[in-house]
């Protein structure tokens, strides 16, 4: 459902769209779930798509998918799409880098950005001894012993209940008042449920800042008292931001051009999918 157009609109979003009588060169930039979609919807309408992506595959932030327990079903909607968009007739450019000199040379009628958005790093004393927390997923078996996770989002704690389910002393710590605040509800409660039900369940830190990362820990203040954390390992992973400046560069009043995804303002899969069929469906 969470990435069904239709859901719940089945009244007012078609099955199959009609062919356009009016196609056009659509140019989608940025191969992330957003650009796919836009694509695919774009390309079911009857126009002419070309979908461009940097990277050597499709996919962006899904790359993510491959690692993790508790990722399967987003790998399956990544694969599914780039199915598709394989069985479609998309003009995939991948290892291509979009500027205004490749948009003038393919002369589209309309552009949709979708390049995503960049992990944030925290402005945190010491944070040179830290690690983004997508970064350890294709080593993850490397990662042992006492383990502080900074940031308690989808992605912190979901890698903390796998660092923990692999044997790992790990500790979540968060600036909010809940773990994974800005899930819906259904995540928040499948992510609980699986910390309470779990072995050996990852300890979390709420309502906690932290001051100072260390070669041996973390220096936290929680409730105006602090504490040092040690650690073996310590990751953060607090928030993306949108590559706004990147997406002006893209922007030209010769061509139609909009935006969409998490370069547009980031939030679920799901918001990007639902906000990429309606633009690419309304071209």
């Amino acid at each position: 459902c969470s990435v069904n157009p239709r859901f719940r609109r089945e009244n007012r979003v078609p099955l199959k769209l009609e062919k356009t009588g009016d196609p056009k060169k659509v140019v989608i930039i940025g191969g992330g779930p957003a650009g796919m979609k836009a694509a695919l919807t774009a390309d079911e309408a009857g126009h002419r798509v070309t979908l461009v992506e940097k990277e050597g595959k499709l996919g962006g932030n899904l790359k993510y998918a491959d690692y993790g327990d508790y990722k399967q079903d987003l790998k399956k909607y990544r694969d599914y799409l780039i199915k598709h968009i394989e069985r479609s007739d998309i003009d995939v450019r991948l290892n291509t880098a979009a500027d205004m000199k490749l948009l003038e040379s393919l002369d589209p009628d309309k552009v949709i950005i979708a390049i995503g958005a960049d992990f944030i790093k925290p402005n945190i004393k010491g944070i040179e001894h830290a690690t983004l927390a997508v970064d350890v997923y294709d080593h993850i078996d490397d990662v042992k012993g006492k383990t502080v996770v900074i940031g308690g989002g989808s992605i912190g704690s979901e890698l903390g209940l796998e660092l923990a389910n692999r044997g790992g002393d790990v500790t979540i710590v968060d600036a909010q008042e809940a773990l994974a605040k800005n899930g819906n509800w259904l995540y928040r409660n499948g992510l609980y449920n699986a910390i309470k039900d779990a072995d050996n369940p990852p300890k979390s830190m709420l309502n906690c800042m932290v001051k100072e990362i260390k070669e041996n820990g973390v220096l936290v203040e929680q409730e105006g008292k602090e504490s040092f954390i040690e650690a073996d390992n310590v990751l953060y992973c607090v928030g993306m931001r949108p590559r706004t400046d990147e997406v002006f560069d893209l922007f030209s009043s010769k061509y139609d051009t909009a935006y969409v995804g998490d370069c547009y303002k980031v939030a679920s899969v799901m918001e990007a999918t639902n906000d990429a069929y309606f633009m690419a469906a309304n071209i």
